[in-house]
């Protein structure tokens, strides 16, 4: 189970923000994180719909669901 850090940048796994790049900009309790999307949204996300970037990954938006393009 991977932590994230304050200024960390992450990936959105899932909903309408899948696959936007993000900096954590708060840690919450019960592992919740405030980021803040491109476009100025700030969210809440728990651990499991974020995931590290990966290295030379494209940076690509998805479709609304997990498999669907």
């Amino acid at each position: 189970m991977a932590h994230f850090s304050v200024g960390d940048e992450v990936i959105i796994r899932f909903g309408k923000y899948q696959g936007q790049k993000v900096r954590v900009i708060e840690v919450q309790p019960a592992d919740v994180y405030e980021v803040k999307v491109a476009d100025g949204h700030i969210l809440l996300y728990v651990e499991e719909g974020l995931e590290k970037e990966k290295e030379g990954a494209p940076n690509t938006v998805c479709g609304g669901r997990p498999g669907v393009p």
